[in-house]
């Protein structure tokens, strides 16, 4: 038999590579249970020869994402959290000097809502990537399924998802987007009408996610759009336009950021007290590190489940009590 070393792969490699070979007509048996907790690890789509839905559906103990054409909606934390709280739309939610509101950043009046007549110094947002896939990711707690549903308008991506806060940003503000190569040149065009694009930074993560592993490369890295007014400075000595964050695993939310990479933005285009929007908040990074860096974050998300999901996790954050 050929042998094929593995030792220089990340984990995320070497492990999608033993699940497409072991899956060859004829080559290895192996036990379920293992098999379950190996595809447990990939928490995006994956596309490996012979791990089909009935497969997959065939594996004892392992449960596929919900069926996109079921109507169900996924029974996950998100839910049992937005009950808890009594999270709707319309809803403005303080956490001392800031603001959660759940509602649609295309929605001037939400933003008003939140903004509060005040202006920012910087947009923080990570819009939807336009891919539209449901995760069998099995959260914290990996006995447990907690498959997360789409993402709420991540199938229209468009300009008037940012256009309302670029209206409540001053003069010598600035925006970070985060997206992926397929959405980052309609960002840049949609954008410019505005302000001037400056760099297009790299985050570098620590290993690819699964994808087409015999027809494409790697994904190993997204893009971040930096964009400002004529009149905004870089705090701080400069650095270079890639940045090296590890994944995060596990996630509360499918396109979960680092809270490091969210601080270096805030940390390198605001001081201390300015206004930090969030227009895509999901389940709060963007509150957590402006919180830790002594900025004011105003956010805004429209799926009430992650409303929940981000008060949440900033109360057991700030170990504050919920009111």
């Amino acid at each position: 038999l050929d042998a094929v070393d593995v030792s220089h792969w990340d984990e995320a490699k070497a492990t999608a590579f033993m699940l497409a070979d072991i899956r060859t007509p004829g080559m290895a048996i192996v036990d379920d249970q293992v098999l379950v907790e190996a595809l447990r690890a990939f928490d995006e789509p994956l596309d490996i020869p012979g791990f089909d839905k009935d497969f997959l559906k065939g594996l004892p103990g392992f449960v596929p994402a919900p069926d996109p054409e079921s109507g169900k909606p996924p029974i996950d934390r998100a839910e049992e959290l937005r009950q808890e709280w009594g999270i709707e739309l319309g809803q403005i939610w303080r956490l001392g000097e800031h603001r959660v509101a759940c509602g649609d950043c295309t929605d001037r009046a939400a933003v008003e809502g939140v903004m509060g007549g005040e202006k920012a110094k910087l947009i923080v947002s990570d819009p939807p990537y336009g891919q539209q896939w449901l995760s069998n990711y099995y959260g914290p707690n990996s006995s447990s399924p907690n498959p997360m549903g789409r993402l709420i308008g991540d199938e229209k991506p468009n300009p008037k998802m940012l256009q309302n806060c670029l209206e409540y940003l001053v003069l010598s503000g600035a925006l970070y987007i985060c997206t992926r190569w397929k959405q980052c040149e309609e960002w840049r065009k949609w954008i410019n009408d505005f302000v001037t694009v400056k760099n297009i930074i790299i985050w570098q993560k620590n290993n690819w996610s699964a994808g087409d592993l015999e027809g494409a490369y790697g994904f190993m890295y997204e893009q971040i759009i930096f964009a400002s007014y004529s009149t905004h400075n870089l705090r701080g000595g400069r650095l270079p336009d890639i940045w090296q964050f590890d994944r995060i695993r596990p996630k509360l939310h499918p396109t979960q950021k680092p809270v490091e990479l969210m601080e270096r933005c805030i940390d390198k285009s605001s001081d201390r007290k300015d206004v930090i929007i969030d227009p895509f908040l999901g389940s709060g990074t963007t509150l957590i590190a402006a919180h830790q860096l002594n900025r004011r974050c105003y956010g805004i998300e429209i799926d009430p489940g992650y409303v929940a999901v981000a008060l949440e996790r900033f109360q057991a954050h700030t170990k504050s009590s919920r009111s």
